[in-house]
């Protein structure tokens, strides 16, 4: 890793851009590094703290202002100096090179993507929520002058004509996400949508799930069970017998049961809430399984 000092400019960068031996420009004037990513078409604005103040005990503080080329350095270096000068005053302002709702989005797929405290399916389905309907419907809105009736008639209208208000409702919540996320890790100073809620637009009160298995269909069950391997009629007596979700049954492990006190216990990382689960297990299920 090599870190050439000079003075930074947008002619500069495209001149190391083409050299692999140079990986950092340290600025001369100020204390900002560019790092140029592995395709050595792009690189990321670092801005370093080393204030005594900065709540790191001394220890400096790499603030990322944005990537080049979407910021360039002319546009940056006339931002930094009122930056710097409201770091040390107290008024700092977030530099970012976001414009639209869609530069929040893509950050915000990254991010879930590389959470360690998501399951694989929450991520699949946060992923797939914004690239399929969040990003086609609001990507193009300026994170300025957004109003409740852009939402209104870009994302929420549209959606409730093909789902269920449900289904509305937990797209909206990962678009709030986005942003509540942005915010706090500094990257936005302005959540556009921070006042918004889903009953503005929609105020109906979505009535619980019913059970789609009904008391009188539970012998019909059993007798089609009989045509089913039997690993798939003990999944779907363990359901039963539990009211577990597909995925909790699905991944069940032996040494989740505990024999002697007839329980079967589901760690809080196996669920959906996150929350551990400690279900009795009934003479009938604990022959099912022996």
């Amino acid at each position: 890793m090599s870190t050439k000092r000079l003075r930074i400019s947008d002619s500069n960068i495209r001149k190391y851009l083409k050299s692999d031996a140079v990986t950092r420009l340290r600025d001369e004037r100020y204390a900002l590094e560019l790092r140029f990513h592995k395709s050595r078409e792009s690189a990321t604005w670092w801005l370093i703290d080393k204030r005594k103040s900065n709540g790191r005990e001394g220890r400096p503080n790499w603030e990322r202002l944005g990537t080049w080329p979407r910021l360039t350095a002319g546009s940056l270096f006339e931002l930094l100096p009122l930056k710097i000068a409201r770091m040390a005053t107290g008024t700092d302002e977030i530099v970012t090179d976001w414009y639209t709702f869609g530069d929040c989005l893509n950050w915000y797929a990254d991010h879930v993507e590389s959470s360690h405290f998501l399951s694989k399916e929450r991520k699949s389905t946060v992923k797939s929520a914004i690239r399929r309907h969040l990003m086609p419907a609001v990507a193009e809105l300026p994170l300025a002058g957004v109003r409740k009736h852009h939402i209104k008639d870009q994302l929420i209208w549209p959606l409730h004509n093909r789902y269920s208000l449900r289904t509305v409702k937990s797209y909206f919540a990962i678009l709030k996400a986005a942003f509540n996320q942005a915010v706090r890790e500094e990257h936005l100073t302005v959540n556009p949508i921070a006042a918004m809620n889903f009953s503005d637009f929609i105020s109906k009160k979505i009535p619980p799930n019913e059970g789609r298995l009904q008391p009188d269909m539970v012998t019909v069950l059993f007798e089609q069970l009989k045509a089913v391997p039997v690993q798939q009629q003990v999944f779907v007596l363990m359901q039963l017998g539990h009211g577990t979700r597909i995925t909790e049954t699905r991944l069940a492990r032996w040494r989740w049961i505990d024999w002697d006190e007839g329980l079967l216990r589901i760690p809080a990382s196996y669920t959906k809430n996150r929350e551990a689960l400690t279900l009795p297990l009934t003479w009938q299920m604990k022959n099912l399984l022996r």
